[in-house]
């Protein structure tokens, strides 16, 4: 097991909360900890694997997560040790899909404001001036998407019609639409850049071009049609999309003849939501499989999670991942697996309660104000570190001071190792070098 697992059990804690609370309640109180099995990391060094196990084991993350509509807030506190020297590190995260606001005890009086549409062209700049794969992060953040294809979208809103009837578009018709698609892949900056960083935009350009090859006779027209909760594309002899409904069964294909194919299934079983979906493209093939439960029961409800992909934006070029868990009541416990082997690898353990809060969010982007860290220069980034080097620094050493012994040196080497360190002292120096 590699440390990339670890931290990837680590952000699907963070999902598991966030994908729970809007089907439990509008609010959601959880206590988790993490424990790492040694035994399953032979390839980590042993300093360090000891320092990370002992920092697992006294760590617990608490906190409330409360959404309305597209606003949120989250609260969290890493609580490190116990009795006297017992740190505690909160942590604020509030907003919108779009926009977020960061307080933290380890920045005294600061706030951070995160614009999510520049998250992606962000992450590029980092890559390609430090080789540290950003853009790929900034992946896992669902506006990401949501905003790279809100142009794409709108075009194609038509093809998505909310009311039951038909709709035909000449052939002349889709010639437009298609050659509107290409230009919005190159002109339009958002999709484009999404494009290029998830190994799409060759693909999209291909298909396209490949489009235009395929004589009137055998594409004639696209029939567009609604009919209660199914929607079906038929072009000539081919359906190209067949969304239907039956029985708690969702079923969706789209299929591109001899291009590209995808498929997902829902289904829905009491308290139960089972899924799979694979996709079939140049450049990206995906299978994957989950079994979620809808609420929290006093019964044992699975949870299980099967993901394989290969795409360029992949480390290493793929990506196998699976989880196995169950909830009981309020607890819950997620095990990581080794994908070839359905050892444990790691384990989240906890609690999930619903919480209805006294009051709901709602947010607008006015109300961020506070420094944008995603365009700060030298001097703004030396003022700000300058703003939170005493919180930041007493925060920490309550951290170190309530660590285990075995962990301080692997906290200390990391302080070290990504330049935190070097960050604080040149800002209490005020950039003269120290």
């Amino acid at each position: 097991m590699h440390m990339k697992q670890i931290r990837r059990l680590l952000i699907l804690t963070l999902c598991l909360i966030l994908a729970a609370s809007p089907a439990l309640a509008s609010g959601l109180r959880f206590s988790l900890r993490v424990k790492v099995d040694p035994a399953a990391c032979p390839d980590v060094p042993e300093n360090l694997l000891s320092g990370l196990t002992s920092l697992l084991e006294a760590a617990c993350l608490d906190g409330t997560l409360v959404t309305s509509g597209d606003s949120f807030e989250l609260d969290a506190a890493l609580l490190l040790g116990d009795g006297a020297n017992a740190s505690r590190t909160t942590c604020r995260i509030f907003g919108l899909d779009s926009h977020w606001g960061v307080r933290s005890s380890l920045l005294g009086d600061a706030e951070l404001m995160v614009n999510c549409a520049a998250l992606l062209p962000f992450g590029q700049k980092v890559r390609n001036y430090t080789g540290i794969p950003l853009d790929a992060a900034a992946l896992l953040v669902p506006y990401t998407h949501t905003n790279a294809l809100t142009s794409l979208l709108a075009l194609t809103a038509h093809l998505f019609p909310a009311e039951d009837g038909k709709i035909t578009l000449t052939r002349a018709e889709m010639d437009a639409l298609v050659n509107e698609v290409s230009r919005l892949c190159d002109e339009d900056p958002a999709l484009n850049l999404w494009l290029e960083t998830t190994g799409l935009y060759r693909t999209a350009k291909r298909y396209c071009n490949a489009y235009f090859s395929v004589p009137e006779l055998l594409l004639p027209s696209l029939t567009v049609r609604r009919s209660g909760n199914a929607l079906t594309w038929k072009s000539g002899m081919f359906t190209l999309l067949d969304v239907s409904q039956k029985d708690g069964v969702t079923t969706c294909k789209f299929s591109l003849p001899t291009l590209a194919s995808a498929e997902a299934t829902l289904r829905q079983t009491g308290d139960t939501l089972t899924c799979s979906a694979a996709i079939d493209m140049d450049s990206l093939q995906v299978t994957a499989s989950a079994t979620l439960p809808l609420r929290l029961t006093a019964g044992t409800s699975e949870l299980s999670l099967s993901l394989d992909a290969t795409s360029p934006i992949l480390p290493g070029g793929s990506l196998s991942l699976r989880l196995s868990g169950q909830t009981h009541g309020n607890s819950v416990t997620l095990h990581l697996l080794d994908p070839d082997t359905s050892a444990a690898l790691a384990t989240m353990e906890g609690t999930l309660i619903p919480l209805t809060p006294d009051s709901l969010p709602h947010y607008t982007p006015a109300d961020f104000t506070g420094v944008n860290i995603l365009s700060v220069n030298s001097d703004s980034l030396r003022a700000l570190l300058s703003e939170v080097k005493w919180p930041l620094m007493n925060g920490l050493f309550d951290m170190v001071n309530a660590a285990p012994a075995a962990a301080v040196q692997t906290l200390m080497d990391y302080a070290e190792d990504s330049g935190l360190i070097d960050l604080l002292l040149d800002a209490m120096s005020g950039g003269s070098g120290y």
